[in-house]
């Protein structure tokens, strides 16, 4: 199936391009002998990747090949649907037929690779087939997602230089180019189709895709140590180093981040302008080539290169929090949000405590673009914060006097259920507050119940699908004003 996908891709280039019928009819004798044949993918784990991968080549190839009279569109459009979205869906979301999403595993089990390549082909679906919840269901993961798709998790660390650790750092430098690739995928389409993902959470993509470039590149990068939950029962595991496996790998991403970042928005991309002079012209892989090399499509000199300036047309989406003025009540035990002495001067941590009415247990929200947002106690004025800004798990929530320190960014993702239509998402009442540059959501310390209770910031491993953890949910109550 690799070899066929990327054989249809490229004749499908070569006929958009240059009008060749043999590459034409090349390209469709391809796509629909799997079309019309392929019922199932089935099998092990690799299940997924390969629905995933191999989904969104397909679609990609299938967009050319459009407009071609002898391409069976339908077939296509049904085999996409039936075999590959129904895998992509199950692994991201599960679904009430086939049980629960990322193969029953811990939600943070499995490498960003495999949340994003299922989510590029969830995009590239929905958009080949018209049809806007599929294409949603991906753009939503993106950004409130569970799994390490979500980009935040992709990218769980900003490090006080700027650069993002990306979230397989520690794992091997040839996964994490791979994510480059398939996030660029991602960011690329929703683009075009109005929505500025690569602008989201404050160019996150971008702070990433610089430091995994930049550790490709040879130079030395900062590390935080990484934790995660493995298996089925969530046991923990470490990555204390960034990983020497493969550095220096040349894949044939780089473009799409380039010419984005670069070329269309006039941002600095130095780390991978040097990456991209050793892998340009990108070309596509060949059979013979290591099957991991057809992970990317390729070709993106020929395809994305493009002039300083214009197509500028998409915009960031809103924020998913209105602004105005909230209580924060714990699912845990109904108590509220506040900082312990709201007189005090400098910096104060921050507790729950009983629901008593007063200012001090209100706070102002206000978004500030890309779904990020600061959060101001309505009594004291001080900014809710990650004390010394510290990327470590348990590092204490404070309220802080100086609202230009670091660490005082957060966003609100959703709880999230599957809806009896096996379809679509609708929200629960819940919400995590995740601190924007540790990847940690605000947690109540030791699950306890006592008041006066401190919040620190912690690892959030059961996800918007896998609403399990009260301590770490809260209920965003609006607060009229008087």
């Amino acid at each position: 199936m690799f070899i066929d996908v990327h054989r249809a891709y490229q004749c499908a280039l070569l006929w958009a391009v240059t009008d060749s019928a043999p590459h034409g009819e090349a390209a469709c004798r391809i796509l629909n002998a799997w079309a019309e044949r392929l019922k199932k993918i089935d099998g092990n784990a690799d299940r997924f990747l390969a629905a995933g991968l191999h989904g969104f080549q397909f679609a990609a190839a299938a967009e050319l090949m459009k407009e071609h009279p002898n391409f069976n569109v339908p077939a296509m459009q049904k085999m996409l649907k039936e075999v590959f979205f129904t895998v992509n869906r199950q692994f991201l979301v599960g679904t009430p037929e086939g049980g629960n999403d990322h193969n029953d595993a811990c939600i943070s089990n499995y490498w960003a690779n495999w949340d994003l390549c299922n989510m590029a082909s969830v995009i590239a679906i929905g958009i080949f087939c018209d049809d806007e919840d599929i294409f949603n269901l991906g753009i939503e993961y993106f950004k409130h997602g569970g799994g390490n798709g979500l980009i935040y998790n992709a990218v769980p660390f900003i490090h006080p230089n700027g650069l993002g650790q990306w979230q397989e750092s520690g794992r091997d430098q040839p996964h994490t180019v791979m994510c480059i690739g398939q996030m660029g995928y991602v960011c690329e389409m929703a683009w075009n189709q109005g929505i500025d993902l690569y602008g989201w959470a404050d160019n996150r993509f971008l702070r990433g895709a610089e430091y995994v470039a930049r550790y490709n590149n040879g130079h030395d990068v900062p590390y935080e140590l990484y934790e995660w939950g493995h298996g089925q029962r969530c046991e923990a595991r470490r990555q204390d180093v960034i990983s020497i496996a493969g550095r220096g790998q040349l894949r044939p991403v780089w473009e799409l981040p380039y010419n984005h970042y670069v070329q269309r928005k006039g941002l600095a991309a130095p780390n991978i302008e040097e990456m991209l002079a050793q892998t340009k012209p990108e070309g596509g892989p060949r059979p013979g080539n290591h099957a991991s090399t057809f992970d990317q499509l390729g070709n993106g000199t020929l395809t994305f290169t493009r002039p300083k300036g214009g197509d500028s047309d998409a915009e960031l989406p809103p924020g998913n929090i209105a602004d105005g003025a909230y209580r924060f009540v714990s699912r845990l035990n109904d108590k509220v949000l506040q900082p312990l002495n709201s007189e005090s001067d400098g910096t104060t941590p921050v507790v729950i405590a009983t629901k008593n009415g007063e200012k001090s247990q209100v706070w102002n929200v206000r978004h500030l673009g890309g779904g990020q947002y600061e959060v101001i106690n309505a009594q004291s004025g001080k900014a809710l914060a990650i004390e010394d800004n510290a990327l470590n798990l348990g590092a204490s929530v404070v309220a802080v006097s100086d609202k230009t320190v670091g660490g005082v960014k957060f966003a609100f993702h959703p709880t999230k259920l599957v809806d009896a239509e096996k379809k679509l998402l609708r929200e629960h009442e819940f919400h995590f507050i995740r601190s924007v540059n540790s990847r940690g959501v605000l947690d109540v310390r030791g699950r306890s119940q006592a008041e006066n209770a401190p919040v620190i910031q912690w690892r959030n491993i059961s996800g918007p699908y896998h609403p399990l953890d009260p301590n770490q949910q809260w209920t965003l109550e609006p607060v009229l004003e008087n």
